[in-house]
């Protein structure tokens, strides 16, 4: 009985997988149908590779997901950037303003209809503009594990960021337990050919009480392929990691209390070098955001 019910299921789910490659197949070749020859079967294979790769990606997500729930932590928010638009109930465009030499601008960050977010930096009459996307007024948390998955572009002239932040840092006294903005990774480094990112936290504000603490890690190949930069934020420290390796702890002003949101910006300015030099338009490639609570620290 038991073989023939097993067999009888493997039966059904190669005709349900059959069916599904039929339809995936029949959905890309709708798409192409106004093309001919050589570029509409390229577009066809292309279409088909994304569906796949879209496939793959949820099965790593939920496996991952499931590994982390094992090891005490409950996703409490998620997106690997499916579709064609940002979800407005997950991101907002960050504020159209100027930051160091740049403006941030809500048409260098979008999605590419291919699993990704696009943060971008371009040039537009002389002035250069760059992405930024945030949380702000629609998820916040305090303590978690903070992590995104991304291709970094080496090019000299701004930085991209993945980090933190609250109103509260901007508050000087009781040092950053108030609020402490927490960069997770910065790039400015990433045209010198050096393998290094930044890790900070700043606190009491950004004037003559501002302080601040960091580490310079160098991984080799970071600004090669995709990475994974996270963040252990617990109650009594910063733990910072890349690929899963530490890469810097640290309880420096005292650990912040209450809830940040999530930013991904890029940024022009000589920190990042001379952006005379870039070639543009530059862009980092998100695979996905993911935080989680740990059940010792559920708010």
């Amino acid at each position: 009985m038991e073989k023939w019910i097993g067999k009888k299921w493997l039966g059904a789910a190669a005709c349900v997988l059959s069916i599904t490659i039929m339809v995936g197949y029949a959905g890309a070749a709708s798409n192409v149908a106004a093309l001919g020859g050589a570029e509409a079967e390229r577009v066809m294979k292309e279409e088909i590779m994304v569906k796949k790769e879209a496939k793959e990606k949820r099965m790593r997500e939920k496996r991952e997901i499931q590994e982390m729930k094992k090891a005490g932590w409950n996703i409490t928010f998620l997106d690997n950037f499916e579709g064609e638009l940002l979800d407005p109930t997950k991101w907002d465009h960050a504020p159209e303003w100027q930051r160091k030499d740049g403006y941030w601008s809500d048409e260098e960050a979008f999605l590419d209809g291919k699993g990704n977010l696009i943060i971008q930096v371009s040039e537009r009459d002389g002035k250069y503009y760059s992405g930024a996307v945030t949380t702000s007024g629609i998820f916040e948390q305090a303590y978690g594990y903070y992590e995104m998955r991304a291709k970094i572009p080496k090019v000299e002239g701004f930085w991209t960021a993945f980090w933190l932040m609250t109103d509260g840092a901007h508050t000087v006294g009781n040092e950053g337990k108030d609020g402490t903005e927490i960069d997770i990774v910065e790039t400015p480094f990433a045209y010198m050919d050096n393998d290094t990112v930044v890790h900070a936290m700043h606190w009491d504000g950004y004037e003559a009480d501002h302080k601040s603490a960091a580490a310079y890690p160098v991984v080799p190949g970071i600004y090669e392929g995709f990475h994974t930069f996270a963040l252990e934020w617990n109650k009594d420290e910063y733990i910072y990691y890349i690929d899963g390796n530490e890469t810097w702890r640290s309880s420096a002003g005292g650990v912040s209390e209450v809830p940040a949101f999530v930013q991904i910006t890029a940024e022009v300015g000589k920190w990042g070098g001379n952006i005379g030099n870039a070639v543009l338009p530059a862009q980092m490639v998100v695979d996905y955001v993911r935080v989680y609570e740990s059940k010792e620290n559920k708010q």
